[in-house]
């Protein structure tokens, strides 16, 4: 029962994020860290980590770790100007995406109805942008 609240938990928060990333998005941020959190939480205490071993993640943890290096000060390349750290930083917590987007895959969104949820967030997203570019 406990897995269950977590999961109710984690897709209250993923149902913010759409408008959080709107409007709010330390509010996103802070929702996509929640349910990253927990679904690494509930990955620990045994639902284990084969998520990780599907190629779309492996593709994005390669592409991870091009942005790692293009972000390091290189003199021979020319990289490591002005700003270097706070691009490093920024690719440094990229695998968040990573990570929350395998908790909505597999965790998440694994019933009808969290994906009916999520369909109405986002369409009521989209129909904010709407209203908000006329």
């Amino acid at each position: 029962m406990r897995s269950e609240r977590m999961r109710k938990a984690a897709l209250a928060a993923a149902l913010i994020v759409p408008l959080g990333l709107l409007h709010a998005w330390v509010l996103a941020e802070i929702c996509i860290g929640l349910v990253d959190v927990l679904f690494l939480y509930e990955c620990a205490r045994g639902r284990g980590f084969a998520w990780a071993r599907q190629p779309w993640f492996m593709a994005a943890m390669l592409w991870w770790g091009w942005l790692l290096l293009c972000s390091l000060p290189l003199p021979l390349l020319g990289t490591g100007g002005a700003g270097w750290r706070m691009g490093f930083m920024q690719a440094l917590v990229i695998p968040r995406f990573f990570v929350f987007t395998a908790a909505l895959q597999g965790w998440v969104l694994s019933t009808p109805g969290a994906r009916r949820a999520a369909w109405w967030m986002l369409a009521a997203a989209s129909v904010l942008i709407g209203l908000e570019a006329w």
